[in-house]
Formats: C-alpha cells, sequence, structure tokens
C-alpha cells in the first residue's frame, strides 16, 4: 500500500473536522492579534498567537491581570462576534473592573467573568474545557492558577498535608493537555496568570518561586516575564514607585519572551505606557519605538518625518499631505486622530521588520538583565 493511501486512511479515521496527516508545504503561518503598540509587538513578533497557551508571569504588582486586560480588548476589536472568558480566582475584577475598563478599552458586554467561590480546580477546568466547545468562543484568561485549590485538597483536614503543591500541578496539568488539542480547532487562546514570589535565603540572596509545576513552564507556546513596573511624567517612563512624585501622569509594564514557539527570543524586552487620565498610550510606545529603529526621520530638533521603510519617502497622510509634523504634539494629535491609519502603520512596519530582521533595543539593558535574572533564578 502507498504513503499518501495510509495517509488517507489516518485522515478519514479521524474525521474531516481537523486534519491529522498534510505536507510540509500546507504548515499554516501561525496567526496572531497585534497590541495595537509596536513597542510591545516587536518582542512578541507582531503579537499573541492564536491557538496556543500563553503564560504571563511575574512579581506582584508587575502588571500580569491588566496586560491580561488589554490583551482581551485588543481581541475583541479583531474578532468581535467572539465571547471572551475571565476566570476571576483572584477576584480582580471586583476591585478593579472599572479601572481595567479605562485603561484598556475592555468591552464588558463582550466578556463573562467566572465566579471560583466555593469550585475546586478541578471543577473550574471542567466548566472551562465545557465552554471550548462553543462556537464562538473567545480569549479566555485564568487569573490565577496559583489561586485554584484542587478537590482533594480542599475537602482536607487542615492539619493534614495532602501534598498540595504535588495536586495543584497534577490536576493543571492535565487541563493544560486537554486545552493544547482543543484551542487550535476554535482559533482562540488561553492566558495563565502566574505570579512569582520572592523566597529569601538564609544567604541573603533571594530565590523566586513560581507555582504550579513545571507544566506551566512546559505547555505555553509563549511565555511573557514581566518586570517591576516604572512610573511616567510625559516622556519620562522609567520613575521608581520609590521616587514618585504627585506629577506622575502613568505608569509603565516592561517585559520580556521568555519562550516561544512562534519565533525567536532574541529581541530583548517590550513595554506597555498607562496614562492615569487616558488609559493605554499605543501612540507614545509606537513612537518611541519608530524613533529607535529609525523609521521616523528628524531633520531637526522639531520635525517629526513618518518614512516608509520599504522605499526611504516620507508617508502620505492623506489628501495629499505627507507626514511630516512641527513638534511631537503635533504627531500624537495625528496618530490618535486617525487610528486606522496608525494601525495599518504598525502593521507595515512590523512587516517590514519581520522581513529584513531589523533590529532594535526597546528595553534598558540593565532592566533585561534584572528580569532574566529573576526568571533564571526559579526554582
Amino acid at each position: 500500500m502507498r504513503f499518501e493511501d495510509v495517509v488517507k486512511k489516518i485522515n478519514k479515521k479521524w474525521g474531516e473536522e481537523y486534519t491529522t496527516l498534510y505536507t510540509g508545504d500546507n504548515i499554516a503561518d501561525c496567526e496572531m492579534f497585534s497590541t495595537g503598540s509596536l513597542g510591545a509587538d516587536y518582542p512578541l513578533y507582531g503579537g499573541l498567537p492564536l491557538g496556543m497557551i500563553i503564560s504571563f508571569s511575574g512579581v506582584e504588582h508587575s502588571g500580569k491581570s491588566l496586560a491580561s486586560a488589554l490583551a482581551i480588548s485588543c481581541y475583541q476589536k479583531k474578532f468581535p462576534h467572539k465571547m471572551c472568558l475571565y476566570v476571576d480566582a483572584e477576584h480582580t475584577l471586583v476591585s478593579q473592573r472599572d479601572f481595567f475598563v479605562k485603561m484598556t478599552g475592555l468591552n464588558l458586554k463582550q466578556l463573562y467573568v467566572y465566579d471560583t467561590i466555593g469550585k475546586s480546580a478541578d471543577e473550574v477546568y471542567e466548566d472551562i474545557l465545557a465552554l471550548q466547545q462553543s462556537d464562538n468562543i473567545g480569549l479566555i484568561v485564568l487569573d490565577s492558577v496559583a489561586s485554584l485549590i484542587p478537590r482533594a485538597d480542599l475537602d482536607n483536614d487542615f492539619t493534614k498535608d495532602n501534598g498540595m503543591r504535588g495536586n495543584i500541578a497534577n490536576t493543571t496539568i492535565k487541563f493544560f493537555r486537554q486545552m493544547v488539542n482543543e484551542l487550535p480547532k476554535k482559533q482562540n487562546s488561553l492566558i495563565i496568570i502566574n505570579q512569582v514570589s520572592e523566597k529569601p535565603l538564609p544567604t541573603g540572596a533571594i530565590q523566586y518561586v513560581e507555582p504550579g509545576g513545571r507544566g506551566i513552564r512546559y505547555f505555553p507556546a509563549v511565555k511573557v516575564r514581566f518586570g517591576k513596573r516604572t512610573y511616567t511624567c510625559g516622556d519620562k517612563t522609567d520613575i521608581s514607585a520609590s521616587k514618585a512624585s504627585a506629577d506622575i501622569d502613568g505608569f509603565r509594564l516592561v517585559f520580556t519572551i521568555t519562550k516561544s514557539r512562534q519565533g525567536k527570543t532574541d529581541r530583548g524586552g517590550g513595554y506597555m505606557t498607562f496614562r492615569y487620565k487616558d488609559g493605554i498610550d499605543k501612540v507614545f510606545d509606537t513612537v518611541e519605538a519608530a524613533i529607535a529603529f529609525g523609521f521616523i526621520d528628524r531633520p531637526n530638533l522639531q520635525t517629526y518625518r513618518l518614512i516608509n521603510p520599504e522605499t526611504g519617502e516620507v508617508l502620505d497622510g492623506g489628501n495629499g499631505k505627507l507626514c511630516e509634523f512641527r513638534g511631537k504634539n503635533s504627531l500624537f494629535s495625528f496618530l490618535n486622530d486617525n487610528p486606522q491609519f496608525t494601525q495599518d502603520y504598525v502593521n507595515m512596519l512590523s512587516d517590514f521588520i519581520n522581513k529584513s530582521g531589523r533590529t532594535a533595543n526597546l528595553l534598558d539593558e540593565a532592566e533585561l538583565a534584572r528580569i532574566l535574572n529573576e526568571e533564571n533564578s526559579i526554582a
């Protein structure tokens, strides 16, 4: 029997819904959804992947939940017919719902929130798997793995050690194994949030611990590791918490990619800037990244020109007007007032970067080293 005949037989056995065997030239590209900011999309090689598990990890107050809300908001814009799910095991949305909406543009009518009170990890995972079977299931956020307790431990006597760490890991691994198979069928994604805690050692050093077992390091296709947030005042974005004063206008989340099955992890780090008044400042982050890459020409201190990287010519901003601006505020106003142009501009720059292999350092090397040192010291 010919190889091709066996292929047809196996594919027929598994049904037409999901092709099991296919030739290498039919491997599909990994589809992604953009954050809308070049400062965040660049290290992600264009955005977050669909049909996969994504891990957001980091120390307390590093912005993992807020970044997840932003991911949902971006997903909602790309797939307005789909319903997203936020598994609120830490009751994050109870106290921060309005703040998250203001910061990210989250659409609450396109979002279901799952309350985990009184439910074991096993029951929560079973319900997520049931929801995953729906036709219009969208992005799922699990906040967080460490807050879910297996049924065996919920029913256990306080004085007994039932091996909870192992129970959590085993339950979570079983769930991940099933979700890895189910996510590609609906082209939605699962973001798992995991908080890295600090454990002082007798030597005085700090060891970092990430709960949930090794499955959390194995199953995600992309691991986003957040560092400690900084605060902003205008163009200044690196103000530490200890030096923050009354005139700060927002904050910045910083991250790097420590694992990726959709690209390399060689692009350093990225950032997301939020202003207390207006929320996510995608325009500011995009302009900063474009300047770092040399995509914005500055013939003098006051002039900003948006350049087409393919041709080297100044872009047409519409109505025959070139994208040349006097002062950064004029540039920001134009990009804010023309969101479709701005998104097309981000996509164009991302495509050129990926095609040309061009690189730039977006994150301060010292900050990047701190994040990686924390990640590498996880027990």
